[in-house]
């Protein structure tokens, strides 16, 4: 965002409603309706799944190493202190996997490097995981990367190219 003040003003007038030169509010709906925030992937959800898709049950303190090794946005705990009793332990590869899975199955990765696809580092990042998971999700990384060009149409990186 620019410090920057601006150099002059335009003023514009839209008139909404049905018919010639006038923006139809059902169509801002439908707009809106596709732009709507996905809802929050919480650690429990992930146990749940874990659990009913490989049958073993995963610490939160596992979910929550998973996340920092992904670089993924790590939320404060109310109730956590400064200092770690104990260092951290990392999750045995067998879970490690199962929440790195369950991680993509609620598509939090992709979702996360789009949001941040402004910054030159994250959209590089977002281009590497669209090109490594192409072959396999191939449908969803082409909604990804639409979403993108659609979203970001207007910046300068638009022409991204994911090839």
């Amino acid at each position: 965002m620019s410090h920057k003040s601006p150099d002059s003003v335009i003023n514009v007038k839209v008139e909404f409603g049905e018919g010639d030169d006038k923006i139809s509010l059902d169509a801002i709906a439908e707009r809106a309706k596709k732009y709507q925030p996905k809802p929050k992937i919480t650690y429990k959800m992930i146990q749940e799944y874990v659990e009913k898709k490989y049958g073993f049950k995963v610490h939160t303190a596992y979910i929550a190493e998973v996340k920092r090794s992904l670089g993924l946005t790590m939320y404060d705990a109310p109730y956590a202190t400064e200092e770690l009793k104990q260092p951290r332990k990392r999750p045995p590869k067998e879970k490690a996997e199962a929440i790195t899975e369950a991680l993509k199955y609620f598509e939090v990765m992709l979702d996360y490097l789009l949001d941040f696809a402004c910054d030159e580092k994250m959209l590089g990042l977002y281009k590497r995981v669209c090109r490594k998971y192409l072959d396999v999700y191939l449908g969803c990384i082409r909604d990804y990367i639409e979403a993108y060009r659609e979203m970001w149409k207007d910046e300068d990186s638009y022409s991204a190219d994911f090839s």
